[in-house]
């Protein structure tokens, strides 16, 4: 069995490697993060301050420039630019320049070596018309076509401030890259410079410079070239920054940042392993100071727990003491001062001796009064038993009698619950009858009505029809006195026809003078024939309606005649309406008065039924009751018995729990 001792010193040991482990690596990620923000701080510094050494240096350049052109005999137009070269040969020796160059407003430049060269296309010409310095990315010179050189631009103006020309001066393209190897970055940081689509203007590698390599272009070829690509990429929008890339396998930090009036971006770069190396003493540092602290802690843990597996072992001597039953023993348990944990244990163990053996003192003097108890229990319960069986015998025969009388008053309550249902279904039939003669009454009242109107509307059409009749009557006069109109327009018509005639005759005597009356005699006589044959047609549809008003009047006498014995019948048949609804008034009358003596009838029914309903719930309590008395006292004579037995097996084992109990030393 593993000891205490081993496994606090297991648990200890193992927490503390792991709050070294835990502790070291924080110090080293922080130490870590540490040194990567002071680098790029220190880099970015690095990178803007040479940047401004660089714009500084280009406008060095500017300036000496500047001073050439605005001397008098540069800024004087009136001296030809041949005679200006004498002066300009000078300055350049003294300045350190390939060459220096006059162009006019036109773009056309002469330079020391007597060559004419047209700059007017040129962007950074143009720049240096318009009042800019300016400075231009190494090219090659147009001189030679084999010198790598950079042109510094300025304006050249006279004393009116009117810029009359440019002054160009070149120098040679590696003097930038020169510049950037000045910088310096830890013991192999190197520097160079792009412009702003990312061609290399000043390198540590003076071909990159004459190639124009451009990281951006080389790196859709060279995937390696990537990480060098994006750094470059923001270098040509003019950001400020930090990254880390890859370059031949080795990783680098780049702190970049624009040139001012320039184009141009200046990064500063240095192996990463160089930036961290001071790490890896300070990795060796922690290590050491973390295997210093482990095995102090390992020394101090055995120390503790060895002091603490004692106490521990004390304490189990003494429970194995206790554990025995041995109580009787002041010295069982031995006490510790102090106030940690421990020493609260020490005592609470004495506490608990104490109070252990106090308790089992009680209990065995408890048990022998128990036992003495359980025997007076014992007679007791017997006694019950036998009083208990005489009850029962008493409440069985009771129960009996209550349950014959409860069977009796359900047969009653049967018997009058089957006369209320019968005597419901009447009420409902009454009801019913009642009802409908209600309605047979409002429909007789109804009908009654509707004959009156019908009468009514009789005696309307009646009126309209001897109106009718009339009418055609006096139509048919009508219709006679036209036919005598058209009679008389028929006789004129005729007599026209002849006076027509006796005309045409009489036109016909007279020869040509009678032509023109011939023609209105043969008109007349057409007039004539057309109204005697319209008094014709008239006289045939007048004798038509003569015709069908006869055949209107007979119709209509005949309607008036019946119309005279629909009335008759009406009337009969409402007088039988009449004696009808009296005598369903009657009825009505009647069958609510039997509606209302069955419905008394139906309630005092109900009262009946509730109070037997009530009488035999009363006896079927009783009846129960009896029963559960009676279940009751034989219950109580079997718990008596049992008690009984309790009893006596409650001496048993109180017996043997003293048995038990004095195996105690107290």
């Amino acid at each position: 069995m593993t000891s205490i001792k081993t496994k606090l010193g297991i648990m200890l040991g193992g927490l503390l490697i792991l709050v070294c482990i835990g502790l070291g690596w924080v110090a080293y990620f922080t130490s870590t993060n540490a040194v990567y923000t002071v680098a790029e701080e220190l880099s970015t510094k690095t990178a803007t301050e040479s940047a401004r050494v660089v714009e500084e240096r280009i406008n060095t350049r500017f300036s000496e420039l500047l001073t050439i052109a605005n001397t008098a005999e540069i800024a004087d137009p009136n001296i030809l630019p041949e005679e200006k070269m004498f002066y300009l040969e000078k300055e350049a020796k003294r300045g350190g320049y390939l060459s220096l160059g006059i162009g006019d407003t036109e773009g056309e430049t002469l330079t020391m070596a007597g060559i004419t060269i047209n700059l007017k296309e040129r962007d950074y010409y143009q720049q240096a018309l318009g009042g800019k310095s300016v400075v231009t990315d190494p090219i090659i010179s147009r001189e030679d076509n084999t010198t790598l050189i950079v042109n510094y631009a300025v304006p050249i103006q006279e004393e009116g401030g009117n810029i009359i020309g440019v002054l160009i001066g070149a120098r040679h393209g590696d003097e930038l890259s020169a510049i950037t190897n000045d910088i310096v970055l830890g013991d192999t940081g190197t520097a160079f410079m792009v412009n702003q689509v990312g061609t290399t203007v000043a390198h540590y590698a003076e071909e990159a410079v004459r190639s124009a390599d451009n990281t951006i272009e080389m790196a859709e070829t060279d995937p390696s070239l990537t990480s060098l690509a994006e750094i470059v990429n923001r270098m040509t929008t003019g950001e400020t920054g930090f990254d880390e890339y890859n370059y031949d396998g080795i990783e680098k930090f780049a702190a970049f940042a624009p040139v001012g009036n320039t184009n141009w971006s200046l990064a500063v770069t240095v192996p990463t392993e160089e930036i961290l190396s001071s790490l890896d003493s300070l990795k060796s540092n922690i290590l050491m100071a973390s295997i210093l602290f482990l095995i102090f802690g390992l020394l101090l843990i055995y120390f503790i727990t060895s002091r603490f597996a004692r106490q521990i072992k004390g304490i189990a001597a003494d429970l194995n003491v206790i554990s025995n039953g041995d109580f009787s023993s002041d010295q069982s348990i031995q006490t510790r001062s102090g106030k940690d944990e421990i020493a609260d244990t020490y005592r609470s163990m004495s506490t608990m001796k104490k109070a252990v053996s106090a308790m089992i003192k009680a209990i065995k003097d408890t048990s022998i009064l128990i036992n003495k108890d359980s025997e007076s229990l014992d007679v007791i319960a017997q006694q019950m038993s036998s009083t208990s069986e005489s009850v029962a015998t008493a409440i069985q025969e009771t129960t009996q009698g209550v349950s014959s009388q409860a069977e009796g008053l359900a047969n009653i309550n049967e018997a009058l619950q089957t006369f209320g249902e019968k005597l419901e279904g009447i009420v409902t039939d009454i009801e019913d009858i009642d009802l409908n003669a209600k309605d047979v009454n409002d429909m007789s009242n109804k009908s009654n009505e509707d004959m009156q109107l019908l009468i009514e509307s009789i005696n309307v059409m009646e009126s309209t029809f001897k109106d009718f009749t009339d009418k055609i009557n006096g139509l048919n006069q009508n219709v006679n006195k036209v036919t005598e109109i058209t009679s008389l327009i028929n006789n004129i018509a005729e007599q026209t026809n002849l006076l027509a005639l006796n005309a045409a005759i009489e036109a016909a005597r007279a020869g040509e003078a009678g032509k023109g009356f011939a023609v209105v005699a043969q008109e007349i006589r057409k007039l004539a024939e057309q109204s005697q044959l319209s008094s014709q047609n008239i006289n045939l549809l007048i004798n038509n309606i003569t015709e069908d008003a006869d055949l209107i009047i007979e119709t209509t006498d005949g309607l008036n005649q019946e119309l005279s014995t629909q009335v008759n019948v009406i009337d009969g048949v409402i007088n039988s309406y009449k004696n009808i609804v009296e005598a369903i008034h009657s009825i009505g009358v009647k069958i609510r008065s039997a509606n209302i003596a069955t419905m008394e009838i139906n309630n005092e029914k109900s009262t009946i039924l509730a109070r037997v309903e009530e009488a035999s719930a009363v006896a079927e309590e009783v009846a129960a009751s009896s029963q559960e008395i009676a279940a009751s006292s034989e219950e109580m004579s079997a718990s008596s018995e049992e008690v009984a037995s309790s009893a006596k097996n409650m001496g048993v084992l109180i017996g043997s729990m003293l048995e038990q109990v004095n195996k105690f030393k107290i």
